[in-house]
């Protein structure tokens, strides 16, 4: 019976088996499943169907054959949908959709493949062509699982890791999307920025200037809510990116953050560690007053347009 009957044929038991209903209505060895991730603005989207070992003492090298060119689910082939381009395991992946292919071996690195026919029956394993999308995975020994699962174990500011388990074999994929906004910015405009700030917070109330001792004290005898003290923030330009300074810093891990830019002189404060984005604060703005090509001053707003601070340029 060739591989493109078989859905057929299947589809009509289906109906058969249901009574004529709805082909939504029948039960499925492999039911279907779907996840996705947004990264960034970038959507990345599984649809695959779910089988179970149901028993099976070993699925790779068993239900699964060493050496089998696999999709990593069950019934029509797995998807992976993109709506920009990405990187994964360090290889370019246009935006598009795709149908997934795993060649499953013993004792070394998988081989994943991205077929851009995405409606293929599992028995229908593509032919090679020089469009296909091909790199190497390292599939790692887990606790066993029953039904072979789709996930997003591990979210970052600039990708995440897929990983596909079943049995007992786990295989991560490092996805890397493209960032909205460039970490970089030219010289000739960064300078525009860098210097030095009377930096203050604004209270409730009242729009920050350099505070008044006297009547922080007085504020504090009467036990009215404060803005916290004035600080120094420092706008320096180095290995090509634009960076902000507190002196003293606002919170642990604040003393140094890069300023991405977002817009004409506007700019969101991101924490780095280990030379990659930690946490970007995207509720948080930092908008310069630009003029003559030199920058006054700025405010930090959220994202409700509140004011929280603000900075003008020391002499």
């Amino acid at each position: 019976m060739s591989a493109r009957v078989f859905p057929v044929l299947a589809g009509l038991l289906g109906i058969v088996l249901a009574g004529g209903g709805p082909l939504e209505a029948q039960i499925r060895a492999s039911e279907r499943g779907q996840v996705s991730q947004t990264v960034d603005g970038t959507t990345i989207k599984i649809d695959y169907a779910r089988p179970r070992a149901r028993g099976r003492d070993s699925v790779f090298g068993g239900e699964v054959k060493w050496g089998e060119v696999w999709t990593p689910g069950a019934n029509y082939a797995t998807t992976l949908e993109l709506d920009k381009d990405v990187q994964i395991n360090g290889r370019a992946v246009p935006k598009g959709k795709y149908s997934v292919w795993m060649t499953v071996r013993a004792d070394s690195d998988w081989t994943v493949m991205f077929d851009t026919t995405a409606k293929l029956y599992h028995t229908e394993r593509p032919a090679e062509h020089p469009w296909q999308i091909r790199f190497t995975a390292h599939p790692e020994p887990r606790t066993s699982i029953e039904v072979l699962t789709w996930w997003f174990p591990e979210i970052r500011p600039d990708g995440a890791i897929m990983a596909m388990q079943w049995g007992d074999r786990y295989v991560p994929l490092n996805v890397t999307v493209t960032p909205s906004h460039p970490i970089t910015i030219a010289a000739d405009l960064a300078r525009q920025y860098v210097g030095k700030y009377d930096f203050a917070w604004v209270d409730d109330d009242s729009a920050a200037s350099t505070p008044d001792t006297s009547s922080h004290s007085t504020a504090a005898d009467s036990g009215e809510a404060k803005a916290p003290p004035p600080t120094t923030f420092t706008v320096v330009y180095e290995r090509g990116s634009l960076w902000g300074m507190w002196d003293p810093a606002p919170w642990p891990g604040m003393e140094k953050v890069l300023l991405i830019r977002a817009g004409d002189a506007l700019f969101f404060p991101t924490v780095m560690k280990d030379g990659q984005i930690y946490d970007s604060m995207d509720d948080m703005a930092v908008e310069f007053q630009v003029a003559n090509g030199r920058a006054s001053g700025f405010e930090v707003r959220i994202d409700t347009d509140e004011m929280i601070a603000k900075a003008t340029r020391k002499p």
